[in-house]
């Protein structure tokens, strides 16, 4: 598999705090992060993907990093679903943290 590119968060996004829910979809263990000041279902079906550091999260967003250029590229929950577990296995090949998908609002 070629070397992905990981994007540090922005100075912005590393001030804002996030929750993560994990749960098993279609057989696959998939990881939601979501901006805690968000109380409301995020609706909409475009995702983007992110890296969470093997220490795990401490609340702040220096721990984490955006793969594919931070874009949400990836439209569906399928195709979500699909992408998240390629990185999945991405991450254990390389020995990085884990992934998370972000379902970007517009």
């Amino acid at each position: 598999m070629d070397e992905l590119i990981l994007l540090p968060f922005t100075e912005r996004e590393r001030t804002q705090e996030y929750s993560f829910n994990t749960f098993t979809e279609r057989n696959i263990e998939f990881t939601l992060m979501k901006n805690s000041i968000h109380n409301t279902p995020q609706s909409g079906n475009l995702y983007k993907f992110g890296l969470l550091h093997n220490e795990g999260y401490k609340g702040q967003g220096d721990e984490m990093w955006w793969f594919f250029n931070g874009k949400a590229i990836i439209k569906g929950r399928i195709k979500a679903l699909e992408t998240f577990s390629a990185l999945q296995k991405y991450c254990k090949m390389k020995g990085l943290g884990r992934p998370f998908a972000f379902k970007v609002v517009k």
